[in-house]
């Protein structure tokens, strides 16, 4: 049998919804950190400038006196949201999102087959068969949960570490001949 006809490695899975969240934590805490720093920053500086406008407004007197408290008060609450925008606001709708998409997405919640040639990955999913040669992957990122891989077209394949058994290690092997013949860089996070 032809050597490109034959799979060096076939992985059969589903894609379980904490592995899809996870995917989508993984790629907003990298892409938004710098944000989340930043916005933090501004709304400590913006909460503690109303709380001294505030104080000095409710001690004063004045026909803007009313004005400035609900000013006041209105940077305040800005200020508190800009600060719990990262920690709080944006992982819980990161989280309903991932939920929702997943729950639209009959690829996410059905098997996925794949095989593993040398030139290329074949996934099948619901009857479709989609073929990724592996020049197309621009780089495989490894976390606890997921193999990654991620391609030059914005899409990306995940993998879950969770049923693969005894055949993760055939993977990393895999992996790893993916990585030396075609010169992708793999991304361990932990």
């Amino acid at each position: 049998m032809d050597e490109q006809k034959k799979p060096i490695l076939t992985l059969e899975y589903t894609i379980k919804p904490e592995e899809y969240l996870h995917f989508n934590q993984y790629f907003a805490k990298e892409n938004f950190q710098a944000k989340k720093n930043k916005t933090t920053l501004v709304g400590a500086i913006e909460t503690v400038v109303a709380l001294i406008l505030l104080y000095a407004t409710s001690t004063g007197e004045g026909q803007y006196r009313l004005m400035l408290i609900l000013l006041s008060a209105a940077l305040v609450a800005f200020g508190l949201y800009s600060m719990l925008f990262y920690t709080v606001i944006f992982p819980w709708s990161l989280k309903n999102a991932a939920r929702k998409n997943y729950e639209k997405s009959d690829y996410l919640k059905n098997p996925i087959r794949q095989d593993f040639y040398p030139d290329s990955l074949v996934e099948t999913s619901q009857g479709v068969e989609n073929r990724f040669y592996w020049n197309e992957v621009s780089e495989i990122r490894e976390t606890p949960v997921l193999f990654m891989l991620i391609l030059e077209e914005k899409r990306t394949i995940l993998i879950p570490k969770s049923g693969l058994g005894d055949q993760i290690y055939e993977l990393d092997e895999c992996l790893k001949l993916i990585e030396q013949k075609y010169g992708k860089q793999r991304i361990v996070s932990q």
